[in-house]
């Protein structure tokens, strides 16, 4: 690596190493990875013949390369030169010995080596912790990517550490882009980013839509647009908006590596808006397979978010910077003093800093000024204090004259970067005078210009040490002239006027403060930056407390109720959004009420909770009856809430008329989640095409709303609408999508539902151990992210697995305790009824099952788990030859349309809908009608791949074949007996084997001989 040259120019073409392209008359020829390495290996070794051994240890270290493909790579490499086997003017081969680059080449800039060198001219130390981080480049220039923390203490130099790096990194060919967090507050969200996301943005490949890129305009409205002016940069909003923006992203930086490797390097972390902790946190995941390497440094005090960035960044390798070692600083006092120290000395140096390189530093100022090692005594003697580093500042910058101090300490209030205009207005002086008075800072090195008019504070300390030893209210008044200052600045941040107004709060008008936190809260959480818009409203919730006013206190409590609901703290939502209905009732104030309510359904959920649905009901109430947003939204918000409750009819009206109100509005977002509670609560027993229609409206008008999240919650219903319809290729592309989305998204919940579909797809293909783990494993994962259903959901997807395995007993007390709870879930008492007639306690099963049974099941809710309860009705009334009931059923199921039982938004899968007719038919004598239902069945359910509901079926078939006795029929029996058996065995299926026994005796020895 180092004796790559930057640049090969021969003929028309330039391999350029720095950008890791071909140019051909200035055009990039697109090329592979392994080709370049091989084109530029030759040329950089065209002096000489070079082996295919040679090309595969060293143009490819660490990648499997065979030799059979050599030849390959040479060829494109030719092809990309226009050379060829032929002509081999450009490569040539040797035969016998390997290849050789023939054309005329020239080379072009600096040899890394070089630039190498110039970095590490002036770094003191640090040989093994350099060495370390070009280890990791050199991996990720390999592909294997990463973060490296970089922890230390102020002014140890990671700075200056991590800067030779990315000036090594250049010269071989790596791009580097800077993030540095503002020490102190009031950047706006995701500016650590702001560099990195513009330059990516300069390189987004066109497979990346303008219509993904919409979210990640979210993150920084700095960015140009990738759509037609004008267009909206997105209206959804929640964890699983940022978590898309954030996969967009981690593609662009994808794309970008695979030009040339990139280092980036992120400072002062501690100082980090958390909403970019969160982005770092989500693109470690993804680095390990680019050509990207982060390096991220922060001080050794770790708290907050960062304590939580460092925690999940657990296995990325971590890099102390400690003091430099006696040697170390003895060779740098050497270096600038003329003189080696004496050992005392030294000593003392050591014991006074600490070895940390700012403090040395402030030291060799203090020697260079006092006339050197000759003096060292008295200056040490000077800094003999606990605080090295703040105290060593402090005591060089009182050397300063008193105007330029004072400035500083303005300077310091503003930030680490200052406008010499806004200073200058602040500080009521002259602008030739400002620059006059910062002049010795600047020449003293405590001040850098970085820009026109624009200079920073050479290290954070400096203006930490100046802006902690401001009183306070002598630093709140600053504040406040800082802000008057910005406010009449055009451009300047609403995030940077919230941070001077509401420290200067305290010197007066919180009301200014309050107005200003609220808008810089409105721009983050419309940015993505839930964290910081929280941070924000509770702050202007302090400033508020100053000047109480009771509506004012409630818009800002549902404010941050939807920032907590959408950072993901569903428990603080609430408890603010409680407050704020509280304190609108006691305003007066309807439509903040309805407001407040709404979001309260938001945040809860799916989750029956009735004292959300009296507040939905009450504030219904309230609001005037016309058209509107808001009672669209709290209609379907009512009818989702109350999808499970004892009037299942108006539910379902509830949501029509939100549809209809929201279609009538054009609120798209509206009509989503209407749509959404419609299908939640549309008859079990409709038409499943009209379900279906419904589902896909929903998923499309989420979409439309770019709800990304809702549009993967809806697309749950498609799925089990596909399934129930026996669709596979259909039901196989939907469930793919929602997995990927869901992967995408990363929410908590989202992730718990992709775990419920690998339960079900798991006992459809009968791998029934394998399905007990999983759904073992979605209880835990329900716990964890606080599903109130999730023991329910367990259990409804371990009935049938329960079955088969012969452990009913343990799902009866479950059953009985949720039929007692909710009298009018008829499905709870189904399971009751079902578990009994199947362990032999007829008696009471016939009890229970005759009140289900009751006006020809009238009282069966028609709900989404309507299909469950037929389907084990439908067994139950075999199992107690009830043939009067059974024949309703056949008539119920006779009259669907689905091929497949599936409720419980697809958590229970219960076999083919003709199987159950079939049991029916042959418990009424009819054995012609139950051999073609099972039948149908048995090819519906081989169909789906329900490999266990085909090896029950099959046997129950041939059971049925047995009896019928016709042409054919016997043979066919033993036939499908012994497939069934064996389907059985190898899926655990012990219950099926079981109930074989009660097969003709007959049927059993035939099998038997047949098997012997």
């Amino acid at each position: 690596m180092s004796g790559a040259v930057a640049t090969f120019a021969f003929g028309v073409f330039a391999l350029d190493s720095d950008r890791f392209e071909l140019r051909r008359n200035g055009r990039v020829v697109p090329m592979q990875r392994q080709v370049f390495q091989a084109l530029g290996y030759l040329l950089r070794h065209r002096d000489r013949v070079v082996s295919k051994e040679e090309l595969l240890r060293e143009a490819w270290p660490g990648v499997v390369v065979t030799h059979g493909a050599v030849s390959q790579v040479i060829s494109l490499a030719r092809k990309a030169v226009d050379d060829d086997g032929d002509k081999q003017a450009v490569i040539q081969t040797v035969r016998g010995l390997g290849f050789r680059f023939v054309a005329e080449a020239r080379e072009r800039g600096v040899r890394p080596s070089e630039t190498m060198r110039a970095a590490a001219h002036g770094l003191v130390g640090r040989a093994s912790e350099l060495e370390r981080l070009r280890e990791r480049f050199a991996a990720a220039d390999g592909g294997a990517g990463g973060v490296i923390l970089v922890q230390g203490q102020a002014g140890v130099g990671k700075t200056t550490l991590v800067e030779h790096l990315t000036t090594e990194a250049s010269g071989w060919g790596a791009r580097t882009l800077w993030g540095r967090c503002q020490e102190g507050e009031g950047s706006e969200p995701f500016a650590m980013w702001s560099a990195t996301l513009h330059a990516l943005w300069e390189l987004r490949p066109p497979e990346i839509t303008a219509d993904r890129l919409l979210d990640v305009e979210r993150l920084l409205p700095s960015l140009p647009t990738s759509g037609p002016r004008g267009t909206a940069r997105g209206s959804s909003e929640g964890a699983g908006t940022r978590f898309r923006a954030f996969e967009v992203v981690a593609s662009l930086l994808r794309h970008a590596s695979r030009r040339q490797p990139i280092v980036l390097a992120l400072e002062d972390l501690h100082a980090a808006d958390e909403p970019s902790l969160l982005l770092l946190e989500y693109l470690a995941s993804e680095l390990p397979t680019t050509r990207v390497l982060a390096l991220a440094t922060f001080r050794d005090s770790e708290s907050g978010p960062l304590e939580r960035l460092v925690s999940a960044l657990g296995d990325a390798p971590r890099l102390q910077l400690d003091g430099l070692s006696p040697d170390e600083v003895a060779g740098w006092l050497e270096q600038r003093l003329g003189r080696k120290p004496q050992s005392a000395v030294l000593e003392a140096v050591m014991d006074v800093t600490g070895g940390n390189p700012l403090v040395v530093g402030e030291l060799l100022r203090a020697l260079q000024t006092r006339g050197g090692l000759e003096h060292a005594a008295p200056v040490l003697d000077s800094f003999r204090v606990p605080d090295h580093v703040s105290q060593a500042i402090r005591r060089s910058l009182s050397a300063l004259p008193a105007e330029t101090l004072g400035l500083l300490s303005l300077s310091s209030v503003i930030g680490n970067e200052l406008d010499v205009a806004v200073l200058r207005d602040a500080a009521e002086v002259p602008a030739e005078r400002a620059l006059a008075a910062l002049a010795p800072a600047i020449k003293g090195g405590r001040l850098r210009e970085v820009g026109v008019g624009r200079y920073a504070f050479a290290h954070s300390v400096v203006r930490e040490t100046l802006y902690g030893d401001l009183p306070p209210d002598e630093r709140a008044r600053a504040h406040r002239r800082i802000a008057d200052v910005l406010s009449r600045t055009p451009g300047t941040a609403k995030a940077e006027l919230a941070h001077h107004f509401y420290l200067a709060s305290p010197a007066g008008d919180a009301a200014a403060a309050v107005f200003h936190l609220r808008e810089a809260a409105r721009e983050a959480h419309q940015r993505l930056a839930y964290e910081d818009a929280l941070v924000l409203l509770e702050r202007a919730r302090v400033a508020l407390a100053k000047a109480p006013d009771p509506r004012l206190d409630a818009e800002l409590s549902t404010e941050l109720g939807t920032a907590f609901r959408c950072a993901g703290q569903a428990p603080r939502a609430v408890d603010s959004i409680e407050r704020a209905i509280d304190l609108a009732k006691a305003a007066g104030d309807v439509t903040l009420v309805a407001r407040a309510v709404d979001e309260l359904a938001a945040t809860q959920k799916n989750i029956v909770d009735f004292s959300v649905i009296a507040r939905l009901q009450e504030a219904l109430a309230m609001l005037p009856a016309e058209d509107s947003v808001l009672r669209a939204s709290l209609s379907a918000r009512l009818a989702l809430a109350s999808a499970f409750g004892p009037d299942r009819g108006a539910p379902e009206a509830l949501a029509r008329e939100a549809v209809a109100m929201a279609e009538r509005l054009g609120a798209e977002r509206t009509l989503a989640i209407a749509l959404h509670a419609w299908r939640w609560t549309y008859r079990g027993d409709a038409p499943a095409e009209e379900r279906l229609r419904v589902a896909r409206a929903a998923v499309s008008a989420a979409l439309a709303a770019r709800d990304w999240s809702l549009a993967c919650e809806a697309r749950i219903w498609t799925i089990g609408d596909l399934l129930e319809l026996g669709r596979k290729q259909e039901f196989e592309a939907e469930l793919a999508l929602h997995l990927r989305e869901a992967a995408s998204l990363r929410l908590p919940w989202l992730r718990l539902i992709a775990a419920r579909f690998g339960v079900v797809t798991t006992l459809l293909a009968g791998r029934l151990q394998e399905a007990d783990r999983l759904a073992d494993e979605t209880l835990s994962m329900g716990r964890a992210v606080g599903d109130a259903n999730a023991t329910l959901v367990y259990w409804i997807e371990m009935v049938a697995l329960l079955r088969e395995q012969g452990r009913l007993s343990e799902i009866e007390a479950f059953a009985r305790s949720v039929a007692e709870f909710i009298p009018w879930d008829t499905t709870w008492r189904s399971v009751v009824v079902w578990i009994l007639a199947h362990t032999g306690r007829l008696d009471e099963a016939r009890q229970r099952f005759d009140e289900l049974a009751r006006d020809e099941f009238a009282g069966i809710a028609p709900d989404l788990n309507y299909l469950g309860a037929v389907a084990l009705l439908a067994e139950t009334s075999v199992l107690l030859h009830d043939g009067r009931a059974g024949a309703v059923l056949r008539r119920k199921l006779a009259a669907l349309d689905v091929k497949h039982f599936v409720a419980a938004g697809c958590s229970l899968y219960f076999g083919p809908t003709a199987r159950a007719i079939g049991l029916i038919a042959a418990d009424a004598g009819e054995l012609d009608e139950a051999v073609g239902e099972l039948e149908r069945g048995l090819a519906a359910a081989e169909a789906m791949g329900a490999l266990g509901w085909a090896a029950r079926t099959r046997i129950e078939l041939a059971g049925v074949r047995w009896s019928r006795d016709a042409s054919g029929d016997r043979r066919r029996a033993i036939d499908e007996v012994t497939v069934g058996l064996d389907a059985a065995r190898e899926l655990g299926m012990t219950t099926l084997l079981a109930e074989a026994r009660a097969l003709p005796g007959e049927l059993r020895s035939r099998v038997r001989s047949l098997r012997e």
